[in-house]
């Protein structure tokens, strides 16, 4: 899995989630520690065929972590976010551009995201700590289920 480093900014607000259906696939986000400021990004693979993808990581004080998922116009993409820490949030930002599709800490259902995409391209569910949270220098662990389906 390659890893790529984008600066941006690393404290947009973000939301947590629950559980969802059984996944094929499986991406682990490694704990690396992080600079303020820095994205980290990891690729979503899915298994041939399978709709699902489970992501399991772990985040620690300001660190982001943007999980991107190729994604074609017309598809359904369906995320579920667990943490065990009530300050993880997710957001999902669009191919281009910054402004979120989603923002799970302002939404009525934080732990969860599903949408028609419009556009093609890599999609991001970016997780972060609020915060709060990341300047006390708090850890949790979460998992991402993310199903990606033709309409």
């Amino acid at each position: 899995m390659s890893l790529t480093v984008r600066v941006g900014q690393a404290s947009e607000p973000w939301a947590r989630a629950a559980g969802a259906a059984p996944s094929k696939a499986v991406v682990a986000a490694a704990p690396e520690a992080t600079a303020a400021g820095v994205i980290r990004e990891k690729a979503v693979r899915f298994a041939s065929g399978a709709e699902w993808a489970i992501v399991r990581g772990r985040l620690h004080g300001r660190d982001t972590i943007d999980h991107l998922v190729p994604a074609r116009a017309g598809q359904a993409l369906t995320v579920f976010f667990k943490a065990g820490n009530g300050a993880a949030c997710f957001n999902v930002l669009p191919p281009e551009g910054d402004e979120a599709l989603f923002v799970g800490s302002g939404a009525a259902r934080p732990d969860s995201f599903r949408a028609q995409l419009a556009n093609g391209g890599d999609y991001r569910i970016r997780v972060y700590l609020m915060r709060s949270a990341a300047r006390r220098h708090e850890s949790t662990d979460y998992t991402l289920k993310i199903k990606l389906a033709d309409g």
